[in-house]
């Protein structure tokens, strides 16, 4: 799971003995040598395929999607009625079913829209208006659909383990205080509390919460492995600058897996270190990795699971484009093996002035990392849908398998990995329609 931040769809202890300078002595393999790009694009080109019908047009953006209790599901805005409408798309256990919730709601340009497995259920957040009120409102759906209790406001920041909810409520300057929601009980109660003088930020693990709070030289994480009043919690230095020397801080990621922290931190040199902190064991000890980014190399996604860590990142190639505001920017991953670090730095699409690509996730699936993002068109006669298409990669050591979905739609959104492969759900524009009308929602899985 990513780490996330201010909003949803995402770092450690002890200083290495005589590595103080490992990242100013070191030759870094940097986007400067096309020589470090080690993996090649697997010919076959796998199928992106459909495995459900479209859902009725009716739909207008945001839009969200995802795999929960043997079922995928799709919820989007239903503009006519002033709801967000929850359709389960295809079942392994039963009929599906649909579900209108949050009476009052309405458009905004930066609404969000998200779904969150909520033990045999779903848990539905909305962003965005509501009543003439800006809110961030969550409903928790039963296994057929059926509302359980009343709407619950929820913080910006906010992610689910496989028995809770969490979230930072808003504050005005004192501390921040972490909450939780059992599926189980609807019970909510308060976590962890972050003092006010550092930033707080989410990871949620299988069944832990991991509760980061950054300060002005280091990050402290504190794990809640069981969400009840009472559970036991354990904090530790999570980043000291320290451990790097004299390369300061140019950003850090955390993600989990299992119930594990990782994390990634990247100098203001390029140089990459991560790290693990294990639930309930102690860190281990900073890794360095051989290649490095370069000054305009921007990290666009992070995550990892028992085998290894990616970090997918953009890359300005610096060749000029038509447009003089344009940039011709790559889409590059950095692959390390957990166990052996053995890297691959993979290139996943070639420069091009006719895309802008993103948003990114990041999804596995048995023996590969699978790598999803939109591609939007820069130059569009006026009135056509902004994406042109999705693409996907399954990187397994390095060897990356590639395909590519044309699709003219007014939104896209991961949905998920499952035993069938990754998902993405797309808003469908079909001519000759200028966007302001409904729109179905379809679902397709690679590889």
């Amino acid at each position: 799971m990513s780490w996330l931040a201010s909003s949803w769809p995402l770092f450690l202890v002890a200083l290495i003995p005589g590595c103080n300078s490992c990242a100013k002595s070191r030759s870094a393999a940097t986007d400067s040598n096309p020589a470090a790009i080690t993996a090649s694009i697997d010919a076959s080109q796998p199928t992106v395929r459909r495995v459900a019908s479209e859902s009725a047009a009716v739909f207008s953006a945001p839009i969200a999607a995802m795999y929960a209790a043997h079922r995928q599901v799709v919820a989007g805005l239903v503009v006519s009625v002033g709801m967000v409408r929850v359709t389960s798309v295809d079942s392994d256990t039963d009929r599906g079913w649909t579900t209108d919730l949050l009476p009052g709601v309405s458009w905004r340009p930066d609404a969000e829209l998200h779904l969150l497995p909520a033990g045999n259920g779903v848990a539905v957040v909305w962003h965005g208006p509501r009543d003439g009120a800006v809110v961030h409102a969550m409903v928790l759906l039963g296994p057929r659909g059926e509302p359980v209790g009343e709407p619950i406001e929820v913080g910006g920041a906010y992610c689910a383990t496989l028995e809770a909810v969490a979230w930072i409520e808003p504050r005005s300057g004192g501390a921040a205080t972490v909450r939780a929601l059992r599926w189980a009980d609807s019970h909510v109660f308060d976590v962890v509390s972050v003092p006010a003088d550092r930033d707080p930020s989410l990871v949620c693990g299988d069944h832990a919460v991991l509760v980061l709070g950054a300060g002005d030289d280091d990050l402290v994480a504190t794990s809640v492995v069981m969400l009840e009043p009472g559970a036991s919690r354990n904090s530790i230095v999570a980043i000291r600058e320290a451990d790097f020397g004299d390369d300061d801080e140019r950003e850090h990621e955390a993600y989990s897996f299992g119930d594990s922290l990782g994390l990634v931190w990247v100098g203001t040199s390029g140089t990459i270190w991560l790290r693990e902190v294990p639930n309930g064991g102690s860190p281990t000890p900073w890794h360095s990795l051989k290649h490095a980014l370069g000054d305009d190399d921007d990290i666009v996604a992070v995550d990892g699971d028992a085998d290894a860590t990616v970090v997918v990142y953009t890359h300005d190639s610096g060749e000029p484009c038509p447009d003089p505001n344009g940039v011709a920017e790559s889409v590059r991953a950095i692959r390390v093996d957990r166990r052996t670090h053995v890297e691959s730095r993979l290139e996943l699409v070639g420069p091009s002035c006719d895309r802008a690509s993103g948003p990114f996730w990041i999804g596995f699936i048995p023996g590969a990392a699978v790598v999803g993002w939109v591609e939007r068109e820069t130059l569009l006669p006026a009135g056509s849908a902004p994406i042109g298409g999705i693409s996907f990669r399954a990187i397994a050591g390095d060897t990356v398998r590639a395909a590519r979905l044309d699709r003219s739609a007014d939104a896209a959104v991961d949905a998920g990995c499952d035993n069938r492969g990754c998902a993405v759900a797309s808003l469908v524009r079909k001519p000759p329609s200028d966007g302001m009308h409904p729109e179905a929602i379809d679902l397709f899985y690679f590889p």
